[in-house]
């Protein structure tokens, strides 16, 4: 599987907030990201790096 694993980049720290992601979308200032569950969650953030080998994604919250 090809999912990824979102992570909110927080004072240097990485805390995982959402797995198995098999989508994300940025919504102007807000990105969505759906589960293959079928699980969404909007954040108020942007994308800072993704390293597709690993399936990870890192976003930082915009404020």
């Amino acid at each position: 599987m090809c999912e990824a694993v979102v992570y909110l980049a927080d004072g240097g720290e990485e805390k995982e907030i959402m797995r198995e992601v098999e989508f994300l979308e940025v919504e102007g200032e807000q990105l969505l990201l759906s589960s293959l569950f079928g699980n969404e969650r909007k954040l108020r953030a942007r994308v800072k790096s993704i390293n597709f080998g690993r399936h990870k994604v890192i976003v930082e919250q915009i404020h």
